[in-house]
């Protein structure tokens, strides 16, 4: 198996709020930044957490402001 890496560095005013949700269904993963003017990112990507090279996701920051979360219900019958 191969490891990829992928850095991707979004820039925002730190003096203006943002907002940052992230969805993740099974093994696709998608991250919105959206601020007073819109969405200024849209990253997304397949992950495989059971994978054996599946090592870390990270998000670095200087202040986290509190957040919120929610289990989706499926769309298929069990």
């Amino acid at each position: 198996m191969t490891s990829t890496v992928v850095i991707t560095p979004v820039t925002v005013d730190i003096h203006s709020p943002f907002t940052i949700r992230i969805f993740l269904d099974a093994s696709v993963l998608e991250v919105f930044l959206e601020d007073a003017t819109g969405c200024i990112a849209n990253l997304g990507g397949r992950i495989y957490p059971s994978r054996t090279d599946s090592l870390q996701s990270r998000v670095h920051g200087e202040a986290f402001a509190g957040g919120d979360s929610w289990v989706m219900a499926g769309i298929w019958p069990d």
